[in-house]
């Protein structure tokens, strides 16, 4: 520290910066950690310094203090900031919990974080944990954008395996420089910047009443800003005026309009804009997904399920049929037969899955494991995170152990993030000596390899025991140790410019 000091009141730098503030992140060194902190705001600026901050807590294993900060009010997002940490992060670990830590976050490009981790395990040789990220995307209510879609079935080609989506076709855009020329345009797209649509929708009657033309660029952002303001009838008004003119909202924005009316159960709108969509952009939005949505939202689940059965060639959106499943129990004997029928007859597990799913969220643990040992085939699907991070909130022990006895013999990968989580949890309540049981089922009992394991996990188990005076009989693998001692490969760009990416683009998608 005393180095660090010298160099920034002489020198006005913060040398080996990202790699201190890891150092005293794992020794709890809060007076230091702000030292260098308020150090870096001078120079760098807040937004730089709280995102190196919250870098520097997902790289110790400590997602909610990131998720904290990512959460700061008035902090606006820096999607390059985050594309920049995505693709150079060498741990599927860590870029999952960068998605933990910005899912509430206002204004990320979420699909941006996935395609970086699905690449990241196609590099890994990894094709199913690559769909499993796809599979999860669904279950959040995220759309894959089509240059997603593409990378994930050229990983899934690459290890010749089965693609379970209609792939895109790369379409090319038109050139920035372009969108630039409408001077209005860039007056419009201003007001959507300043957070004033009114002011927009104002420039955009002016340009109307001129022989200009709006972008699909402006078109969509100006839709968007709508939305974030709940004016949705103004917002399905302009879709309908693109529909006119042969064009339509680009696939982030389109998602967002129809997550509004679907969460509203307006079937009707979302039945009318279906049809007005080519078939090919139906399947990269996952329209079916809203539409499913928005008949359970109006209380028409029994409506939409016959739809299904009546039709096997249809395919059931897992998120929506979980929705279904929490919001009408009463329909589970039907979902079970319509599980059975499209497993058996033509094997599409995707009902099965959802069953699953609901059934385990539910604590029926005896019937999910039965409908998994009929259908072992849905291991691979399961998405056990979001179970996982749940667990761990609400400090629920007995959820990881029924999670690992149910999925013990089906899916190696899922039982190894349960136990993962299971020794974060014990450490948590610092009981390391259950933490350490543990580790010793996971070798002796599961027959797994601590490499297996998520190493973060590891870490806060061997600092736990150090710090309480006791030996640590394990070795985090070597090449978790060779990452942590290369703290040039992570490294962060001190010096950006925080107001670089202002007015770059309007505002992304917001979550909802």
């Amino acid at each position: 520290m005393k180095a660090f000091n010298d160099a920034f009141e002489k020198y006005k730098v913060t040398p080996l910066k990202s790699e201190l503030i890891r150092r005293l992140i794992e020794t709890e060194d809060t007076t230091s950690l702000q030292t260098v902190i308020d150090a870096s705001i001078q120079l760098y600026g807040e937004t730089n310094s709280l995102y190196d901050l919250a870098f520097a807590f997902i790289e110790c294993g400590r997602t909610k203090q990131a998720q904290k900060i990512f959460e700061t009010p008035g902090m606006r997002a820096r999607q390059d900031r985050l594309d920049w940490f995505a693709e150079r992060v060498t741990s599927a670990e860590q870029l999952e919990a960068l998605l933990t830590a910005t899912r509430d976050v206002f204004d990320v490009d979420r699909d941006a974080l996935y395609h970086h981790l699905i690449r990241l395990y196609g590099k890994l040789g990894d094709p199913a944990r690559a769909l499993a990220v796809w599979t999860n995307m669904q279950e959040e209510n995220l759309p894959a954008s089509p240059s997603t879609l593409r990378s994930l079935a050229a990983i899934l080609e690459e290890h010749k395996q089965e693609v379970p989506f209609a792939v895109p076709e790369e379409v090319a855009r038109q050139p920035a420089r372009e969108r630039r020329e409408n001077p209005q345009e860039g007056a419009l797209l201003n007001f959507i910047r300043e957070d004033n649509p009114d002011a927009a929708l104002e420039e955009k009657r002016k340009i109307d009443a001129t022989e200009q033309r709006l972008s699909v660029h402006a078109y969509s952002y100006l839709i968007e800003s709508l939305l974030q303001k709940d004016r949705v009838k103004e917002a399905i008004n302009i879709t309908r005026e693109m529909f006119e003119k042969q064009e339509h909202p680009y696939p982030p924005v389109t998602s967002f309009l129809f997550s509004k009316l679907s969460r509203s159960g307006d079937v009707e709108t979302v039945e009318e804009l279906f049809r007005q969509f080519p078939e090919k952009a139906r399947g990269y939005i996952m329209m079916d997904k809203f539409l499913f949505s928005a008949y359970v939202s109006a209380n028409r689940s029994e409506e939409i399920l016959a739809k299904y059965e009546e039709d096997p060639q249809l395919l059931i959106p897992i998120g929506g049929l979980v929705y279904l499943l929490r919001t009408a129990p009463n329909l589970v004997p039907r979902v079970e037969q319509l599980a059975e029928r499209a497993a058996v007859s033509g094997g599409d597990t995707r009902p099965a899955v959802a069953l699953w799913s609901y059934l385990f969220g539910e604590r029926r643990f005896e019937e999910s494991r039965r409908l998994l040992e009929r259908h072992p085939q849905i291991s691979t699907r399961l998405r056990v995170s979001t179970i996982c991070t749940k667990a761990h909130e609400a400090n629920d022990v007995e959820l990881l152990r029924n999670l690992i006895d149910t999925l013990r013999e089906h899916s190696r990968p899922n039982v190894a993030l349960a136990y993962s989580y299971m020794i974060g949890l014990h450490c948590h309540n610092h009981d390391y000596a259950a933490a350490l049981d543990v580790v010793k089922e996971v070798q002796n009992v599961a027959g797994l390899g601590l490499h297996e394991l998520r190493l973060t996990s590891l870490r806060v188990l061997e600092k736990g025991l150090q710090q309480t005076g006791q030996p640590v009989p394990f070795e985090i693998p070597e090449v978790e140790r060779r990452q942590q001692q290369e703290p040039s490969a992570q490294q962060q760009p001190d010096n950006l410019n925080e107001d670089s990416a202002r007015g770059r683009r309007p505002p992304r998608r917001q979550r909802h």
